[in-house]
């Protein structure tokens, strides 16, 4: 009776528009949101103050993105010379989105000198998450216009909001769903071509944008390849090479379009110290932290925020009712889906049990310290994913599917009413973050940094900037006068067409790094400065060094925070 009943609702509004009108409607909707939160502004491409702002990771990735764009073309394609002069290194690791960035550097002769697509590529987010959402609505839920209040829940979800300029790369949660469309459209698509292509280029897509949305969707194409292989298993041949291709063609495919964005070049370290800092708390779905109107803010680190996940209260109320729908429903759902089954059950814990790991926290209370892993998969696993909590979000994704498509089975006639009353809580829920972002986004201080001193002066003499402290990326987050010190020399090389020496990288060039500055003291005991180079010193380092008044070839130039060398002829 509970499904007749569900169905009884949506026979009597059925979908009568094509896949791709509700495809277009969800879009716009996620552009309005995206709209009412962040405004137009940022929409404009020569505008880039709003990038200067006291935000460390935003203004790292648009100057990771000025710094390629002003390279020359290297290969693999992804390199530049710029940030990390003499040397080489990846757009990957500026978090500049490397597939916006390559094509957008294609054709950078026609684009303005200022330039900036993070805006574009927001909305872009925005809208792919209310398309997609509406597509995978629409398989369960028959009614257009609750699909349209069902997909609201996606794009006002709060983990998906706090990424978009903040790691804007990390914001293509849409990514997570078409790989989940490919789950619940699967009957449909009847060719094992069809299949294979579909998650090829989603893997490029995934791996082009952000490596650990590649990470999710790689473990989520895992799944489909272990679903393939238990639906045809009574041909065990068939079902071992189904499953082979998928995952040996994935690998092959992705893997050479990381390394043409150079993710493998040089000496980069692809695994980072840390591993359990970014952790998710078990507790991580019901915690708000500091995001909803109705909780006070609590306690936790900054670290943490790395991983919300938080579901918010209408959400679980939806999966409440859903619960009981489904144990209504356990023994059809086993019998008519048990493959599917198993496989969801197997992601949830792969993707729960890595999330909350190596180190187990509740909120900001540390429980205990999983010392049940190999090394070498501590390093492999948490060293190159050391944000760990962020692979709660499929799963995230998966309950808020589940709650509004499973919920109608349950409440029948007041499933409409419910879904849109619900909905309202939730914005109103999340509204404050909602509120302040649009604020800040229309008012903001500049950025200031010491570096820009150097505007009154002409620099056209000078080709590079080298800093004589070898700052890793932790510096760059703890240490004020790193922050202003790479921003604003970052800032004046990508304005003045000059390199710099130690950029800010998602990982470590530490050692050719100190190599290039072991080289720079040596021509400075030496008397021999480049005179296309302005040296840079922190200014305990430079009162160390003991080079004040030592060379007469250089002026002194205090900026505050720095003592710059600068050359003379």
């Amino acid at each position: 009776m509970l499904r007749k009943s569900a169905l009884d609702i949506n026979e009597q509004n059925k979908i009568i528009v094509s896949w791709r009108v509700s495809f277009l409607i969800g879009a716009l909707l996620g552009a309005f949101i995206f709209i009412l939160i962040f405004g137009v502004k940022v929409l404009d491409v020569t505008y880039d103050d709003w990038l200067y702002r006291y935000e460390f990771d935003l203004t790292q990735h648009y100057l990771g993105w000025r710094l390629f764009r002003a390279s020359e073309w290297h290969f693999p394609i992804g390199l530049g010379d710029t940030g990390m002069y003499p040397y080489l290194s990846s757009v990957i690791f500026t978090d500049s989105i490397p597939l916006f960035a390559v094509i957008f550097k294609i054709i950078s002769p026609i684009l303005p000198a200022k330039f900036q697509y993070f805006g574009l590529f927001g909305i872009f987010s925005f809208m792919m998450q209310g398309g997609v959402a509406k597509l995978l609505l629409r398989k369960k839920v028959r009614n257009e216009l609750i699909c349209n209040i069902g997909a609201i829940f996606f794009v006002s979800c709060i983990a998906f909001v706090q990424r978009m300029f903040w790691q804007t790369a990390l914001s293509a949660h849409f990514l997570l769903l078409i790989a989940m469309l490919f789950y619940v459209y699967r009957p449909e698509l009847k060719s094992t071509k069809k299949r294979l292509f579909l998650w090829l280029a989603l893997g490029v897509l995934a791996v082009s944008i952000h490596i650990y949305l590649y990470g999710m969707v790689s473990v989520m194409l895992a799944g489909y390849a272990l679903l393939e292989f238990l639906d045809n298993k009574s041909n065990i041949k068939r079902a071992v090479f189904l499953m082979m291709s998928y995952l040996s063609l994935y690998i092959m495919v992705t893997v050479v379009v990381f390394y043409t964005l150079g993710g493998f070049y040089g000496t980069v370290n692809l695994y980072d110290a840390g591993s359990g800092i970014l952790s998710a708390g078990i507790n991580s779905f019901i915690d708000p932290k500091g995001y909803s109107i109705f909780f006070s803010k609590g306690e936790y680190s900054d670290f943490q925020l790395e991983s919300l996940c938080y579901i918010g209260i209408a959400v679980g109320i939806l999966s409440a009712f859903s619960f009981v729908s489904i144990i209504h429903r356990i023994k059809d759902i086993v019998k008519n889906r048990k493959n599917e089954l198993i496989v969801y059950c197997i992601l949830f814990v792969l993707f729960f049990v890595f999330a909350i790991s190596p180190v187990v926290f509740c909120g900001d209370k540390l429980l205990f310290t999983m010392n049940i892993y190999p090394g070498f998969i501590v390093k492999n696993s948490w060293g190159i994913f050391r944000a760990c909590g962020r692979f709660t979000w499929p799963i995230m994704y998966f309950i808020i599917y589940i709650a509004i498509t499973q919920s109608q089975h349950i409440l029948k006639k007041a499933y409409p009413v419910l879904l849109i009353v619900l909905m309202c809580f939730q914005l109103i829920e999340f509204s404050g973050y909602y509120i302040s972002t649009h604020k800040t986004f229309n008012s903001f201080e500049p950025l200031n940094c010491p570096a820009d001193i150097f505007y009154n002066y002409d620099t056209s003499e000078y080709k590079h900037i080298q800093l004589m402290q070898n700052y890793t990326n932790l510096d760059f987050y703890s240490d004020l006068t790193c922050y202003y010190e790479m921003v604003g020399f970052s800032r004046l090389a990508t304005d003045r067409n000059m390199t710099i020496s130690n950029f800010n990288y998602a990982r470590n060039y530490y050692d050719v790094v100190q190599k290039q500055i072991d080289l720079c003291y040596s021509k400075l005991e030496a008397g021999k400065p480049d005179s296309d180079t302005l040296y840079v010193f922190p200014k305990d380092v430079y009162i160390n060094s003991g080079y004040s008044g030592k060379f007469e070839n250089v002026i002194e130039l205090d900026t505050g925070y720095d003592i710059v060398l600068v050359p003379t002829k």
